[in-house]
């Protein structure tokens, strides 16, 4: 399954919560995600992410969600970044929106995790 076909519906929304979504396109992510394991198991090497860059945000420490983060953006070819409140200033010096804004533009993608999870 081409990553394009997926993006599709997708593209410019984030996940927050699975309220802002249809039962289908629920449905959809679902499928996605059983094609991406079973690929997995089968050990077919797929380049989904080559180019892209993702920003690992974390407010809230969490190895397993960062391992399991790193370890499936990079076997798909991209970068991730990881990015604690020690590295950034979420809420200080600048805003949270700015700093959305900004690293907005800067990665094709951004995960956080945080207290207010």
């Amino acid at each position: 399954m081409e990553l394009e076909k997926f993006n599709a519906p997708f593209k410019g929304r984030s996940l927050l919560t699975w309220i802002d979504y249809t039962p289908e396109e629920i449905l959809k992510f679902l499928e996605i995600a059983e094609n991406v394991k079973a690929q997995a198991k089968n050990n077919e090497t797929h380049l989904r992410f080559l180019g892209k860059t993702i920003a690992l945000i974390f407010e809230k420490r969490s190895t397993r969600t960062r391992c399991s983060f790193e370890t499936a953006f990079g076997e798909e070819g991209g970068h991730p970044v990881f990015l604690s409140t020690q590295d950034i200033q979420l809420g200080g010096k600048e805003t949270i929106e700015d700093t959305a804004r900004v690293l907005g533009r800067m990665f094709s993608a951004i995960e956080f995790r945080g207290f207010s999870q």
